[in-house]
């Protein structure tokens, strides 16, 4: 039996509320991040790589399709092509090997399609991701950092061999990690 054979049986004939917010995101290593904070970013830098709508009951097939999904990727090096500012007041810098991200979201896209048979909003499969430096911040210091590295190029780079799957009750909330994904090594 596969895995979505399993889980209709498991589901059929249950009310599915969304319960929270999914987040898949890859943290960059920590040479990297230390750089960073070198440069004045206190905040763990971040990429977004994808967020999905689904219920707490749900989380064990989610967990087992992303398995399967992601331990197909091979790991890559993430380079970035320097800094930029988004109007949500986060700092953050471009990455110029956009391919690999690409082709995560669109192996992503059937767990996306299984979610939204079971009445579950769509995924956001992000293609294009940014590596987030900030979380939002006070418009002065935003203004200062902006003013500082808005503009300009650094190209430090780091391999990403795994990615996180985070779990959030809403949008404020920090969430918490719910696996790390291996991804494949060369």
């Amino acid at each position: 039996m596969d895995i979505h054979t399993s889980a209709r049986t498991v589901f059929a004939g249950q009310t599915l509320t969304t319960t929270g917010v999914y987040q898949l995101v890859a943290y960059p290593d920590a040479h990297f991040t230390n750089w960073a904070r070198t440069l004045g970013f206190t905040d763990k830098p971040v990429i977004e790589l994808a967020q999905f709508h689904t219920t707490e009951h749900m989380e064990a097939t989610l967990l087992k399709w992303m398995h399967r999904i992601i331990s197909q990727q091979k790991s890559f090096s993430v380079v970035t092509d320097g800094f930029g500012a988004l109007p949500s007041r986060r700092i953050f810098m471009r990455i110029a090997n956009q391919q690999p991200f690409a082709q995560l979201a669109a192996s992503l896209q059937v767990l996306d399609q299984y979610l939204k048979s079971y009445g579950c909003a769509p995924s956001k499969l992000i293609q294009q991701p940014l590596l987030a430096l900030t979380s939002p911040l006070p418009p002065a210091a935003f203004e200062q950092l902006a003013a500082q590295y808005v503009n300009k190029i650094a190209q430090p780079f780091f391999e990403l061999s795994t990615v996180t799957l985070i779990r959030k009750e809403h949008a404020l909330d920090k969430g918490k990690q719910v696996s790390v994904f291996g991804l494949q090594t060369l």
